[in-house]
């Protein structure tokens, strides 16, 4: 038997299904096993990408935050000297894609 590929394209979806676990359960009805089978991560394959499930709900809100941080920097960018306008977009945009 082959042993599991450490990817990064794993490491990036379990990430972004911890974090919408932790939306719709929180931290204490996220459950590791449920997210690894939905991403087909064999269990024992988890500890390669985090030390624990603490560590991992820490790095699944840190990895949205680098994409919120990322969409900020583009809007003030575009928009100047005028933070208010940046910020008015942004949220539009975000209002808008719900």
């Amino acid at each position: 038997m082959s042993r599991p590929k450490r990817s990064h394209g794993n490491r990036e979806r379990l990430l972004e299904r911890g974090l919408a676990s932790l939306c719709e359960t929180g931290y204490h009805g996220t459950g590791l096993q449920n997210m690894l089978t939905a991403e087909a991560v064999p269990k024992g394959s988890f500890y390669h990408y985090s030390p624990s499930k603490d560590a991992f709900a820490a790095e699944s809100i840190g990895h949205y935050a680098e994409g919120v941080f990322a969409d900020w920097d583009a809007y003030f960018a575009r928009a100047g000297d005028d933070a208010l306008a940046a910020l008015r977009g942004y949220f539009r945009a975000r209002v808008l894609a719900l």
